[in-house]
């Protein structure tokens, strides 16, 4: 202040004073004998401060230094807070950032497990596909869940270092508000009981629908690529693309010039060693030949026999024929064109029957025996329906686990009205089947593979029960060993279960 500033400075005081005396010997003060005068003074004062001036100025200026270093803790503490409150919008923009991705990945990941669980129940899909595909949803999920507390992590920092967090008093009172809410929803919750609330069902024998479709192309029962075996020019061709043939039908000529020389040739020369073999063998009666000669000319017969027949082969493969009855789909040739051995003449496919080529998984796979019949749609026929019959069911399984299977389909009886290369969807029904237990996959701990469930064997108290899982269908898990009808089966809830945990069944 003003008034402690001018301490540290010389300062001069001027004072006067001045009274009136009145004596006497008497009570009386107005007597005449009483004396009266008057009194004055005047004082002038100069005051320096000499003495304690240094240690004054030595004050003032640790004073000053102090007052310079809380200012400069002040800056600090206004920059530490200024970075810790950036670095914490930061962290809550990148923090936003994240949850969107995760949100994404935990979307796509139930979109690929709804599509494998899809593909599996039409048996496009294995097992282990599945399993997979719901490690990767529950992995995303929990990396969700791991960004959205980072989130809250956050949004505490960016409190603090608004300033919002004064005090150690303020984060009890806050916490103590928080447990008191959270207090009140498990109360709310567990109706004051404290126990955990779960769903439940009871586990009884039911049919299981064994009913699967799956989805192929349909190819032709034979597919046949005709190569010419012979060298030479074409000289005719006897049928056009689209025509149906017979088996054995002629459908082109080669040029045979050579060939009908070489089988003359051969044929002449075999006549000649026949004769020469009969004459060596009269001689041989008289002793005019040896065995040795008889021998020789009957090896040169056989190899001539073997030449013969060569060349026939080949004066025959020149006229070219059909293998199979068909129709030509595709003709490679032309009148004129040079052909060698391994040429391409005519493609030819026979789709009198169509085969189907699905698979099936290990569950479908043991309801299917060779001629069960299947139901058949065609997507281009939606109004129609087809039927053919299992022709073949692979004893092994492929790469993916699955079993490959053929329908065949007898397109004669329809005209042939459907083409190989169509789509098509083979449907297996089996009827009703025998009743068994099963419970709903979510009832496991952890998953099917453990094979742990819990069970309410006493009133409100859950128990851990090892079981025997058996087939999977689709939701349904069958239960072979281990439940009995009628117990009490938890399918929710089990995460935050232990063995002898309190429970509430809610409604």
């Amino acid at each position: 202040t003003k008034v402690q500033k001018a301490a540290y400075v010389p300062s001069l005081y001027l004072s006067g004073h001045y009274t009136y005396n009145t004596q006497s010997n008497k009570f009386n003060l107005y007597s005449k004998d009483a004396l009266s005068y008057d009194m004055a003074a005047v004082s002038l004062n100069l005051s320096i401060p000499i003495f304690d001036g240094f240690a004054r100025r030595s004050k003032v200026k640790a004073s000053e230094i102090q007052l310079e270093q809380l200012r400069q803790e002040m800056t600090k503490t206004t920059n530490a807070l200024t970075m810790s409150f950036n670095n914490a919008k930061l962290q809550i923009s990148n923090s936003l950032r994240t949850i969107e991705v995760q949100q994404a990945n935990k979307e796509l990941a139930k979109e690929v497990y709804d599509l494998t669980n899809s593909n599996y129940q039409l048996g496009l899909s294995s097992l282990t596909d599945l399993i997979n595909a719901e490690t990767e949803l529950r992995t995303a999920e929990n990396s969700y869940n791991e960004a959205l507390l980072q989130y809250k992590v956050a949004e505490i920092e960016l409190i603090k270092a608004k300033g919002e967090i004064v005090s150690a008093g303020a984060i009890a009172w806050t916490l103590q508000k928080n447990k008191k809410e959270n207090q009140e929803k498990v109360d709310i919750v567990s109706k004051g009981t404290g126990a955990v609330p779960v769903k439940v069902m009871t586990a009884k024998k039911e049919a299981v629908n064994l009913d699967f479709s799956v989805n192929g192309k349909l190819a032709a029962n034979q597919d046949l690529m005709l190569i010419s075996e012979v060298n030479g020019r074409i000289l005719s061709i006897k049928v056009k693309e689209g025509d149906r043939v017979s088996q054995g039908q002629v459908l082109a000529t080669v040029e045979s010039t050579y060939s009908s020389l070489d089988h003359q040739a051969a044929s002449d020369a075999l006549q000649k060693l026949k004769v020469d073999q009969q004459r060596l063998t009269n001689a041989l009666k008289t002793g005019g030949v040896t065995q040795a000669q008889v021998d020789e000319i009957n090896l040169a017969v056989r190899n001539a026999e073997s030449q013969l027949a060569q060349a026939k082969k080949r004066l025959s493969d020149a006229t070219i024929k059909a293998p199979i009855s068909g129709i030509i789909n595709k003709k490679y040739i032309e009148i004129g064109s040079f052909v060698g051995a391994g040429t391409q003449l005519f493609n030819i496919v026979d789709v009198s029957s169509l085969k189907l080529n699905v698979t099936a998984n290990e569950r479908q796979v043991v309801q299917l025996a060779v001629g069960s019949k299947v139901d058949i749609s065609v997507p281009v026929f939606q109004d129609e329906a087809f039927t053919g019959a299992v022709s073949f069911i692979a004893p092994k399984a492929d790469n993916s686990l699955n079993y490959p299977v053929e329908i065949k389909l007898d397109n004669a009886k329809i005209k042939n009205k459907l083409k190989a290369g169509m789509y098509a969807t083979a449907k297996f029904t089996f009827g009703e089947q025998t009743p068994i237990m099963t419970i709903p996959r979510s009832a496991f701990v952890g998953g099917v593979n453990s094979g742990e469930i819990f069970v309410i064997e006493k009133e409100g108290i859950a128990t851990l029960r090892k079981v025997a899982p058996g087939t999977i269908f689709g939701e349904q898990v069958e239960v072979l060993d281990g439940l009995k009808e009628g117990e009490t089966v938890i399918t929710t809830g089990q995460i935050n279960l232990i063995d002898g945990t309190p429970v509430e069944v809610l409604k």
